[in-house]
């Protein structure tokens, strides 16, 4: 991918970890805010933005199961800080369902929105997770 690629991606990644996070909430998609990040995706990353979301939203029970599987000392995904949640569910989804996508990226990139947006131990903590997930 060329960096303008790159870039574009990685704006389409975190309108959909934007998302996400309200769907921890909610258990829904929020339309107003859905159409808000649409309009701020490129043409060309627009089928990756829509396809991943829905299939986030698809599976999201299945994936906060996964994760929470991989978690220690914590008993439910409520006692989780949401943005280190919703990180971890949206690379659950894509270290699963996405296997066209490189491991070592989709943590990469996941780690970076958590340390952006989460606490001070988030990216370690979202690490350390998703590396127990992408082993199984």
């Amino acid at each position: 991918m060329e960096k303008s690629q790159v870039e574009s991606r990685r704006q389409a990644r975190e309108c959909v970890y934007a998302l996400v996070f309200e769907y921890t909430f909610a258990k829904k998609t929020n339309e107003r805010s859905y159409g808000t990040y649409e309009a701020l995706i490129s043409e060309e990353e627009r089928p990756y933005f829509v396809n991943t979301l829905k299939g986030i939203v698809e599976h999201y029970d299945e994936m906060v199961a996964l994760v929470m599987s991989k978690v220690k000392g914590y008993s439910s995904p409520e006692r989780l800080n949401r943005t280190d949640l919703a990180a971890m569910v949206y690379a659950a989804y894509e270290l699963t369902y996405r296997k066209d996508l490189p491991v070592a990226i989709v943590i990469k990139e996941t780690v970076e929105l958590a340390k952006k947006y989460g606490g001070e131990k988030s990216g370690s903590f979202v690490n350390g997770v998703l590396g127990a997930v992408a082993r199984g």
